[in-house]
């Protein structure tokens, strides 16, 4: 409940000891919600804001399957406890070069399917480099190593 409640509210209510029981039922703990913006960053929840997690990650740690035993295993600021995939960000950022680029197209016919890049647009003037590439060469004709240099790496 630290951050349940206000400040002054918080000040004026009884302070006990955390309960030294094994279970607790049929008890509602109450949350006030306001609509200002939460503050914590991109790895920030509903639970860490509450301060419920460090308990949820206590309780999953000794009563899940299996048991791992360390809490710190259920967080996702622990390197053995994040995600994997998302580091613990819990967003992908996956780039789909197939949707971006038309390898069947050329430079001058716009292979880059992104609005800065269009046929005459700023971008596409300063990464046209007929010195370095063939502008009129569709990106299929390029050989493996070259479009891969070409399609990830910047100029």
């Amino acid at each position: 409940m630290n951050e349940t409640y206000t400040a002054w509210i918080r000040g004026r209510l009884p302070k006990y000891e955390r309960p030294q029981v094994e279970y607790i039922d049929h008890l509602n703990p109450s949350v006030v919600i306001d609509q200002s913006r939460l503050g914590g960053n991109a790895r920030s929840t509903v639970g860490t804001i509450s301060d419920i997690y460090a308990a949820l990650r206590l309780l999953f740690s000794r009563i899940g399957t299996p048991s791992i035993g360390p809490a710190s295993y259920f967080s996702f600021n622990n390197p053995n406890g994040m995600c994997k995939t998302c580091a613990g960000i819990g967003k992908v950022l996956d780039l789909n070069i197939h949707a971006v680029i038309h390898e069947e197209h050329t430079y001058e016919e716009g292979i880059f399917q992104l609005p800065a890049f269009g046929s005459g647009n700023y971008y596409w003037k300063i990464y046209r480099r007929p010195d370095l590439f063939d502008v009129n060469k569709n990106g299929v004709t390029f050989p493996k190593r070259s479009r891969i240099s070409f399609f990830t790496e910047a100029v």
